[in-house]
């Protein structure tokens, strides 16, 4: 479904980010990017 599909776009814009930051994300980022893939 397109629910799911967004879910792994989230998922995979929060790998890369954190795999280009060397570590882990702190909350603020992950809802950083949770909220630009739920409002495009």
């Amino acid at each position: 479904t397109a629910n799911d599909e967004q879910k792994l776009e989230i998922v995979n814009a929060i790998k890369e980010k954190s795999l280009s930051k060397g570590g882990l994300l702190t909350i603020e980022e992950f809802r950083e990017i949770a909220e630009k893939m739920i409002n495009g």
